[in-house]
């Protein structure tokens, strides 16, 4: 299961995603990205505090965003050296 609440937070965005980013869901994820980035220009931030686990194609989707200029925010230990090899690679 995977779910995405978006808030609007003054300036930005912050997409809030809980669950699994994984399989369909990463499809999921990337056409809700697309749509966000084509209809807005606020910044963004993506709260990965809900996300389990993401699978490598969940990791490159996540590189994308960070590379688009989102702002990824994770409080686990699996999600933060996940940003943290993001960020360390772009």
């Amino acid at each position: 299961m995977f779910k995405v609440t978006t808030e609007h937070n003054g300036d930005a965005i912050t997409l809030r995603l809980e669950g699994t980013l994984a399989d369909e869901w990463v499809e999921e994820m990337l056409r809700c990205w697309q749509q966000l980035k084509a209809t807005r220009r606020q910044p963004t931030r993506i709260d990965l505090s809900g996300v389990t686990w993401a699978s490598s194609e969940g990791r490159e989707l996540l590189a994308s965003m960070y590379r688009s200029g989102a702002e990824l925010v994770a409080d686990d230990v699996l999600m933060k050296a996940i940003v943290e090899e993001i960020v360390a690679r772009y």
